[in-house]
């Protein structure tokens, strides 16, 4: 049962790596509502959109290396 766990977390966590790797790359660069940070305030200024989904991206990839040298 313990081995799934950890089987798991070391397959998700260079997964979500790799994702947020290829979101701060290929950020949206028009308010979208397809994906990226997205809030009723956020997407009403252009300025605001691209530099909430800059600082998300940088976010998203720290947290995701964290967790995934740091499982526990």
């Amino acid at each position: 049962m313990e081995t799934d766990l950890i089987k798991g977390h070391l397959s998700s966590g260079p997964l979500l790596v790799f994702f947020s790797f290829i979101y701060i790359i290929y950020q949206p660069k028009e308010v979208i509502s397809l994906y990226g940070y997205r809030t009723k305030r956020n997407m009403k200024n252009q300025d605001v959109w691209l530099t909430a989904n800059r600082i998300s991206a940088k976010y998203m990839f720290q947290t995701s290396v964290t967790t995934t040298i740091f499982p526990f």
